[in-house]
Parts: C-alpha cells; structure tokens; sequence
C-alpha cells in the first residue's frame, strides 16, 4: 500500500534564465510543455538565485542558508556535516532520496549529495578514440607562445611518447569534442529522463514510500554546440555564422578570461549564439513534456509536487561578457520557478522571491517540523515573505580553481597575478521594491529599475533605504572578509 504524502520531483537545469520566457529578445523560444505547466502551476515571475554560479547556489537550494552562512562557494569546500540538507529532511520524513545529475558539482565528497539514498552520475569525461600506446593529454602543459610553435609542441610530444598518429587523433578529438562538441549527441537529458522513467516502473513495484527525486540537467549550460543532433540541419543551414562562431569560441571558452579581455563580436555571432541557447531550450522542453507524459500514464500526476527551476541563469554576451561565474546582472541571477502541486491550483505570483527558501517552502506545504531555516513562499504565507532578496559570490570561482590546480591554470597565461587578483572581487546582489542593487567588495556600486530597464544599461547610482541598508551591512561585511581571505589564499598559492 502505497503512503498518501505526494512524491516531490525538484529539477534544475543549469543555466536556464528567465529573460526567455519573461523579457526575450526577439522571438521567445518554443515551450509548449512549460506553457502548458505553467497554467495549472504556481509560476513564480521574480524568483532570484542565491549566488551566480552552480556550488553556492545548490547549496542555498539544498540548505535554505545563504553562501555566507553554509560556506560551500568553491571547489575544495565541504559542507560542515551539523547543517541539515534537503535529501536527510526528507528522508527522515519517510522519503526515498535519489539524485540524478549531469553536474559533477553535486557529490558525497562536498556535501551537496549527503542523505540521497541513491546518487546517479551522468557526466562522462571525453571517451578518447585510443587508449593505449598514447600521451596522457589532460597533462600536457602548453607554451605560453603563439599558435605556431604550440603547434611545433604538439608535433614534438606526439612524436616522443607513445604512437604518433594516434597521439595526433587524440589530441583532435579530445579537443574539438570539449570545447566544440563535433560528436557530442546532447548533454544527457535524454539518458538521464529515460534512466528515471526505468527507475520509477521499478519503484512502484518494490517500494511502499513516496520518493523524492532531484533532477540536474546541464542543456543550458555552456558550450552551445552547432553540430549537436538537434542543431545539426539548423547549423548546416547557417554555415557562414557557424563558421565565424567556432572561430569565436575558441577564443572566448565561455572561461573567466573573458571578464577581463575584450572581445568584440558582430551581432551574427550574437544572434546566433543566442539562438543555440534557444534551441537548447526547446530541446529541455521536448524532454520534460516526455517525463511528464510518463508520470500522467503512471498516474502519479496527482501525487506528485512537480518543480523546475534553475540554479542560476545565464550571460550570452549582454554586458559584454559569456558565461555566469561572476556578474550580478538579471539576466544571470533571475530563473524561472514552476511549482505544479498535486492537484491544479494556480497562480502568478509577481514578486521578488529567492530560491534559497524553496526547502522551506517543500518541507512547509509537507507539514514537517524540520531545522530547514528560511522562509515558506507558498501563496499564503507571501505576504509575510521579506521585502528584500540577497544573491552572493565570494569570489570568481573559475579564478580561484584553475590557479590552484597546476595541470589546468594554462587557460590563465598571460595574465599578470595582479590583475587576476583585482577581478577576484566577490559581490552582494539585493532585490527590493522594483530595484535592483548590485555591491561589489572591489567599491562598485549599481542600481537598476527592475521594471523599466531589465537589461540593466542605464545605472541610478542611488542608494539602498535605510532601513535595508542596515539589515544587509552584516552581511556585506561577512562577504567582504571571506573575499579578502580568499583573494589572498589564492594569489599566494598561484605565486608558490
């Protein structure tokens, strides 16, 4: 006999924004599962992100604690064991807990996997063509020289170690597999939904409790490959502007660099990366509404809380930059938020909400007397929500990683330490009434008109009411530490 608590399916597709749906550029992209979901669902039309980037952010989501307070913000942290996840919530309640991700972010070591009963991996690393009697490539450090004489090392290399036609055929596929995706299928929505349609037909026969099942889907994230099947007749078509986009991408890699080197891309690149973005999109959609139909065969339709969010959003050259690490802009910290309970009320709720609260909000409408801290947004407790939202970062996360990890901080040549250590600034993002007010720990100060400027060009420079100001300043304070903590960790560390 199966438990009357619904099941509670949480999906985060990384990346995913909700200048798409809410404020597109141009044509929005085709969603017709998403629209039809969002009749019968509470869509929330201003939730925030808590952080700009995937480890704090999750980690907000699973914790309902701010990146100040639950410290996961970089690689090597680890979530102190006393501070309650999510998945050990609900698990105590009675829930099965299995995690599927294509994010390698989300694992036992770090903490963000702790109390799922079952954990599925979904990220491959780059299945090379020959694997014996070849150079181990991931270990190959290139010269800090122009493009002809790291192509003279390629050649030396291959020809020293191991078979040097095989060496060469590595190196090709290895690199154009990672960075341009020539024979990348899709990244992974499609294995992971047909993993979980099996995991749930097995479920029903042999468990007699709800299940609590996070999703992480990467379709959104970074690179945007042309020759993916789903882009592969629309990149053909368009061959001179995937032509110039490759060309582009290998210089930018979507990587921190760009926060600091400038590049100048015509609005054909513009255009057309945004429209990769949008076919991604299309593509989740398609995907989802595939999940969805199972469940509504399985009839667990109406047992079930369905959610799809993201864990931040997403930077396609507005502000002059690609990516998401480090800027507080909307169009990276504003995601959609769909919740579709068990059965059709609906509502859409139009004001500033963050997604750290979400467990608060699950465990709220559950009835569970739990330590999940925050606040529940369900539509009738919003008016007791606070008038504020904070997102923060520390500091840049790709800067940080990839000058501590020697086999990898040759994407950084060229780049003097003291510039590198003044764009590792970390920043506080707050939303209230309809403004949006970014500080930066390097003294940059922004206000944006939520309503009137979403894309944010034309800066207020007013300051925040008092009366927030003062709650926030502990806050910018602890962030500002743990900045100049980090910045000095990381500089001496990259010096040695």
């Amino acid at each position: 006999m199966k438990s009357n608590k619904p099941n509670v399916i949480l999906i985060v597709a990384d990346c995913l924004r909700a200048k798409e749906f809410y404020c597109p550029d141009g044509k929005k992209p085709q969603t017709p599962f998403l629209d039809r979901l969002s009749k019968s669902s509470y869509v929330y039309r201003r939730a925030i992100a808590p952080s700009t980037w995937t480890l704090p952010s999750c980690a907000s989501i699973f914790t309902g604690l701010l990146p100040t307070e639950h410290k996961l913000n970089f690689a090597n942290s680890k979530l102190r064991s006393r501070i309650p996840t999510l998945a050990e919530v609900m698990k105590e309640n009675g829930y099965k807990t299995v995690c599927f991700s294509g994010q390698p972010l989300i694992n036992y070591e770090n903490g963000l996997a702790r109390g799922f009963d079952e954990l599925y991996n979904f990220y491959e690393p780059v299945d090379l063509p020959f694997k014996k009697n070849v150079l181990d490539i991931k270990k190959l450090k290139f010269p800090r020289q122009n493009l002809f004489n790291i192509l003279k090392f390629i050649l030396r290399v291959s020809k020293n170690e191991g078979n040097f036609l095989k060496n060469l055929i590595n190196i090709y596929v290895y690199y154009n597999k990672s960075v341009l995706g020539f024979f990348v299928r899709d990244k992974g929505a499609r294995k992971i939904i047909n993993s979980i349609i099996n995991w749930i037909e097995s479920w029903q026969y042999l468990e007699d409790k709800p299940f609590f099942l996070y999703i992480h889907l990467m379709e959104t994230h970074e690179m945007y490959f042309p020759f993916i099947s789903y882009n592969l007749l629309y990149s053909i078509l368009n061959i001179k502007r995937t032509i110039k986009y490759l060309k582009t991408i290998r210089i930018t890699h979507f990587t921190s660099r760009n926060l600091i080197e400038n590049y100048y891309f015509d609005e054909d690149i513009i255009k057309y990366l945004k429209n990769l973005y949008k076919r991604e999109i299309e593509y989740l959609d398609r995907k989802l509404g595939t999940f969805y139909k199972f469940l509504r065969s399985q009839g667990l339709e109406k047992e079930t809380i369905f959610i799809i969010t993201a864990d931040h959003g997403q930077q396609l050259y507005e502000h002059k930059a690609l990516g998401h690490a480090m800027r507080f802009y909307n169009v990276n910290l504003h995601i959609p938020l769909i919740i579709k309970l068990p059965g059709n009320e609906s509502n859409i709720i139009d004001r500033f909400v963050s997604l750290k609260d979400l467990p608060k909000t699950i465990t709220d409408y559950l009835c569970f007397n739990n330590k999940i801290p925050g606040y529940s947004f369900l539509p009738d407790k919003i008016n007791s929500y606070p008038s504020f939202v904070l997102s923060e970062t520390i500091a840049d996360p790709v800067f940080d990683i990839k000058i501590r990890d020697k086999d990898i901080a040759n994407e950084l040549w060229g780049i003097d330490y003291d510039i590198i250590k003044k764009n590792m600034y970390g920043g506080l993002s707050v939303y209230h009434d309809r403004f949006h007010y970014i500080m930066l720990t390097n003294g940059r100060i922004e206000v944006y008109d939520f309503e009137n400027d979403y894309n944010e060009r034309n800066n207020l420079e007013m300051e925040l009411p008092r009366s927030i100001r003062i709650m926030i300043e502990r806050e910018f304070i602890k962030l500002k530490i743990a900045n100049m903590l980090r910045k000095s960790l990381s500089v001496s560390s990259m010096k040695s």
